[in-house]
């Protein structure tokens, strides 16, 4: 056995974690073992001194007393160092055993006193003094048996009759060296143990913290992708919804006020405000602002020359500038109305390479704008500046147009139209003007790939509501959707009797169509955008009808017209799910990183999928240590 102070240099670190915890948990050990000793202590003081007393042996009871003095101070007194408390704690035991031998004879307590030294001392401070204090017990055991066979030490009458040869003595004392080498050893084995022990634990626990801080370090990552996934799903969502408003508006100064209030709302900024270039582009005039100081600087004209402020930089160059701290930026103009200004981002307003004006966006906190930020306003002021031109171009040739003219109706109330619902009523409406008897829309569902009827056209009678709808009729109809999905082009037929003009593959479907609904005049306008198939328009008369050319072109114009509006509500749809989909994907996580218990996690995403899909129950199943099934698999199903 090695000593725990006898350790070779190259000893692991967790061996000598284990070695430093258990000296720290020493002086502990001794404050225990002294109040135990003083409790036990006080008894023995008492019946010692007893039995003294009526022996005459006054000096025993001095003794006795002064070693549960020196007892009491290790207790008591916090100033006496760990090394003096357990010297004197471990020598009691000796000099008790020596002085019961002299006192009582070989036949006392006093060598089971002699072998407590030892084992006090290889617990305080290790195998090493362990063995030292073992044979300073065997020279004390020695001497004392020499004195007694001698007769130096004479043994009260009442003491037990022992036999004090020389055999005996030495019997005794070969027995006494075996008993205290075994208690050392075996004390000193199981301290090893205890030392090795706590250094695994305190490996483990190193380990534990490593890990720890490792976690937190991917639950700080985990907090930033989330923070991250949650602002590109807010500008997703801000990004379309602010585009989809600003698009449909072509009344220029209620464009400009609605960009500014709904970028200000949306993004939370201090001011926001947009400057359109005059004709030579030397000034850029403030025309719309969301805040109160920038309102009132457009009603005193507010202009900036080029090259003057962050906003005449950038319409002198014609390229972004961000300011994250506004006193550190020299082209910041310092404007007295907008005083809580800390950052700014100016970005051009360009068509073509053509700047027409400038976005200025303001922040009250330094460091407000992040590549994100800066990513959607340039897609805003793409989408803004495409706006405002086709504001001006509407305006500068609305007057060309005749405002009753169908055309200008049609494609002011398309551009407009914001819902399926929007569209499906220019469409209606555009049909009612040439009186057909029956007009549908019929829209591909591309979920489920059926085909719907989404509104129809009854007489005079417009019917929106699906309840409404005759989604019985379409079996009568089927002949005129097919045609409708091999159709490239509007087929329009003055006369279903007189079928020698339609392309021969078309006449069955359109006879049987005829026969099912009494059409004698016939418009099916497929609606298309590129090659995928989105609605289809049809018209049908139960008298002869002239398709004119202008009607013709009308319809083929409103099919265009459709087109594009579906296809935008699909992307705008899409878009959307994203974004909500996103948003749920960083709730998830917000979610899974409030535990680490895989348990509680997993409940999470079941829960949180749950709640998204709509869905009534969810399993997640996972490999673990469970018994064998039959089939040779190994599952545990958590749901």
């Amino acid at each position: 056995m090695r000593d725990e102070h006898d350790h070779p240099p190259q000893a692991s670190a967790g061996e000598e974690r284990g070695r430093r915890f258990l000296s720290e948990l020493r002086p502990t050990l001794v404050r225990r073992v002294l109040r135990v000793v003083a409790v036990v202590g006080f008894v023995v003081v008492l019946l010692g001194s007893y039995t003294a007393l009526e022996l005459g042996q006054f000096g025993i009871i001095a003794f006795y007393i002064a070693a549960y003095a020196l007892i009491l101070v290790g207790l008591f007194s916090k100033r006496i160092p760990y090394r003096v408390t357990a010297a004197y704690v471990t020598l009691i035991p000796l000099l008790l055993g020596i002085e019961e031998i002299v006192s009582y004879g070989w036949g006392g307590d006093g060598r089971i006193l002699l072998v407590a030294f030892p084992v006090l001392a290889t617990l305080f401070f290790g195998q090493r003094l362990g063995f030292v204090a073992l044979g300073l017990s065997c020279i004390a055991l020695v001497i004392l048996a020499g004195l007694l066979a001698g007769g130096v030490i004479l043994p009260p009458p009442t003491a037990p009759v022992v036999d004090l040869s020389h055999t005996n003595l030495l019997s005794s004392i070969l027995v006494f060296v075996m008993v205290g080498a075994l208690l050392v050893a075996a004390l000193n084995f199981f301290t090893t143990l205890l030392s090795q022990e706590l250094a695994r634990v305190t490996g483990l626990s190193v380990d534990l913290e490593t890990q720890r801080d490792a976690l937190n370090l991917r639950q700080k990552a985990l907090q930033s992708s989330n923070y991250a996934l949650q602002r590109r799903a807010m500008h997703l969502a801000a990004g379309a919804e602010v585009g989809q408003t600003i698009m449909a508006i072509f009344d220029l100064p209620q464009l400009l006020s609605e960009a500014v209030i709904r970028v200000s709302e949306v993004f939370g900024f201090y001011h926001t405000g947009i400057f359109l270039c005059d004709d030579n582009r030397e000034w850029a005039v403030l025309k719309a602002a969301s805040s109160v100081g920038g309102q009132l600087l457009m009603a005193e004209g507010h202009r900036l020359h080029r090259g003057e402020g962050m906003v005449g930089w950038v319409l002198e160059h014609r390229q972004p500038r961000i300011a994250l701290d506004v006193n550190a930026d020299s082209a910041h103009f310092l404007n007295p109305q907008l005083p809580a200004t800390r950052s700014e981002v100016t970005l051009p307003l360009l068509i073509g390479g053509r700047i027409i004006g400038v976005l200025d966006v303001q922040s009250i906190e330094e460091d407000a704008f992040d590549e994100d930020d800066v990513r959607a306003l340039g897609a805003f002021a793409g989408q803004l500046a495409v706006a405002i031109e086709n504001a001006r171009r509407f305006a500068e040739e609305s007057g060309a147009f005749e405002a009753a003219s169908p055309f200008y109706r049609m494609a002011r109330q398309m551009a407009a139209s914001r819902t399926m619902q929007d569209v499906y009523t220019v469409i209606i409406e555009t049909m009612r003007d040439f009186k057909p008897v029956r007009g549908m829309v019929f829209v591909l569902d591309k979920d489920s790939n059926r085909v719907e009827v989404g509104a129809e056209l009854r007489g005079d009678r417009v019917v929106l509501d699906p309840r409404d709808l005759s989604q019985t009729d379409l079996a009568s109809h089927r002949n005129m959707l097919a045609l409708g999905l091999a159709l490239d082009a509007p087929l329009f037929i003055m006369d279903t009797e007189d079928l020698d003009t339609v392309p021969e593959a078309f006449r069955g479907d359109l006879g049987r169509l005829r026969d099912h609904t009494g059409a004698r005049s016939l418009g099916i306008i497929p609606v298309r955008a590129g090659e995928h198939f989105k609605a289809q328009l049809t018209v049908s008369y139960h008298t002869l009808h002239v398709f004119s050319t202008a009607e013709k072109r009308l319809y083929a114009a409103l099919a265009d017209l459709a087109a594009v509006a579906l296809e935008n509500m699909g992307l705008l749809e899409t878009a959307r799910q994203r974004a909500e989909h996103e948003q749920m994907i960083g709730e998830v996580t917000t979610r899974m990183r409030e535990t680490l218990d895989v348990d509680t996690v997993l409940r999470t995403v079941i829960r949180e999928i749950g709640d998204a899909l709509g869905l009534d129950e969810v399993e997640v199943r996972m490999a673990s240590e469970v018994p064998e099934s039959p089939g040779g698999d190994r599952q545990e199903v958590l749901s």
